[in-house]
């Protein structure tokens, strides 16, 4: 058996599986942000970035991606430098979520990124760890850092590429996190040629094409 197929047979629960599979097990009506964190172990991460993109990756939603912006770059800094575990300020994770509001982020979770979670399959997973994650995290900042910009055609399609690039981390599909990140990356030097070049105008221009 190859090391591909080995990962392939030992692919771990979907996303909004483990979700729902806390939310049934919340012995109370509430659990704290900090015992979800836990329970997510390593997939901290993606969940809490995935769970912020999405609001991002709505076009023509304006305010929100600002507010969100700041949390997403503090999750991607620390990828980026290889904590293997999500921290949170501990006023954070003294917060509470109610059992039935997460098994409603489950639902949403598996409405919107249930396609993904059914094509993906853990593949290419050097690229989910590593060396290879620190780097996709300092990527990512770039995209959390241009979501925070409040300029026209700064954030949906970082977003995507954000919410795609966590996906792939759940799923440790190394395709997705590639994909994602080679979104981003080349939105980013669009806007960064148009703005320079063209200024804001040149934002509004590149907006208009798609």
């Amino acid at each position: 058996m190859t090391d591909s197929q080995k990962a392939q047979s030992h692919k771990p629960d979907s996303t909004t599986d483990l979700l729902r599979r806390i939310a049934e097990a919340c012995e109370g009506d509430t659990l704290t942000i900090g015992s979800l964190v836990d329970q997510l172990s390593g997939r901290g991460f993606g969940v809490v970035q995935l769970v912020l993109a999405l609001p991002v990756c709505i076009p023509f939603l304006y305010g929100i991606p600002q507010a969100v912006a700041v949390p997403m770059i503090f999750v991607a800094l620390q990828i980026a430098t290889g904590r293997q575990t999500l921290w949170l300020p501990e006023k954070a994770r003294s917060k509470s979520i109610t059992k039935e509001s997460l098994a409603n982020l489950a639902e949403r979770a598996a409405k919107y990124v249930g396609w993904f979670e059914r094509i993906a399959r853990p593949s290419l997973i050097w690229a989910t760890h590593g060396t290879a994650e620190r780097i996709a995290g300092a990527f990512m900042t770039i995209f959390c850092a241009s979501i925070l910009v409040p300029l026209p055609a700064t954030n949906t399609v970082p977003g995507i590429g954000v919410a795609i690039m966590s996906i792939g981390f759940l799923e440790r599909d190394g395709r997705l996190v590639l994909i994602g990140g080679l979104l981003g990356t080349l939105w980013v030097a669009l806007l960064l040629y148009f703005g320079i070049t063209l200024g804001v105008e040149g934002l509004h221009l590149l907006k208009s094409y798609f």
